[in-house]
């Protein structure tokens, strides 16, 4: 399979029954935690987790907490629910046009999804009922795109032999945004503050996933990248 995917790729390549594949970036031995700090990913990998963390609470705050946004705006719990159902269609959508998106201009500029996001949840909760529901289908679209970033970003930083401790690590410290977001959301909600107020706070955390995507984003796509890729050499980080 390797051999057919190369030459598929490379045809001027040749390949002998003898020839043998090593990445750039296998080293021997057992990984440990300590891979994942291993020369510049020392300060990118609290970048990844600080991203990822942050990209979960504004996302779960908001995913957790629209059907009661929705009946605040005086729609029923039933209209509620299947308006929220009808956002995951869009959710679904941004987030397969997304990959296209980062093959397309770099991993750095979901930072822009980030933005256009947190200007959309700034604004929500001031619209009338119907205004918020197509601002809401939109917030739903791009929040959930950029947060695709983090979610496919968080593997694919690390070299091959500490990968999956990478990817697993940065997932847990997500899921503590996961947790925190609804709880932020309920004590938000709960508090006397307008609802425009309220989702102005919940803006926060996505303009500044925007600043850790940027940051992260970019190491990926002009050093890790090309790491991977051969074209520089390890060790020179």
């Amino acid at each position: 399979m390797l051999v057919q995917l190369i030459q598929g790729m490379r045809p001027d390549v040749r390949i002998r029954p003898e020839t043998q594949f090593v990445s750039a970036v296998t080293r021997s031995g057992k990984a440990s935690i300590k891979d994942l700090f291993a020369g510049r990913l020392a300060w990118v990998t609290p970048v990844i987790w600080a991203y990822y963390m942050i990209s979960s609470i504004a996302l779960f705050f908001l995913s957790n907490w629209s059907p009661k946004l929705l009946v605040v705006k005086g729609y029923s719990d039933s209209e509620a629910a299947f308006i929220s159902g009808f956002v995951n269609i869009l959710v679904a959508i941004g987030c397969l046009l997304s990959g296209f998106y980062f093959d397309k201009v770099g991993f750095r500029w979901g930072s822009i999804l980030h933005v256009i996001a947190a200007v959309c949840v700034y604004f929500l909760g001031g619209l009338e009922p119907t205004a918020f529901v197509v601002l809401l289908f939109i917030t739903g679209f791009f929040m959930n795109s950029a947060h695709m970033d983090i979610t496919i970003l968080a593997p694919i930083v690390y070299p091959s032999n500490c990968r999956n401790q990478g990817a697993g690590a940065a997932i847990s410290v997500g899921r503590i945004g996961a947790m925190a977001g609804p709880y932020i959301g309920g004590v938000l909600l709960d508090s006397p503050l307008p609802m425009s107020s309220q989702l102005a706070v919940a803006a926060v955390p996505l303009a500044i996933a925007a600043v850790l995507c940027y940051i992260a984003g970019r190491q990926y796509d002009f050093h890790f990248a090309p790491l991977y890729a051969g074209k520089i050499t390890p060790g020179k980080e």
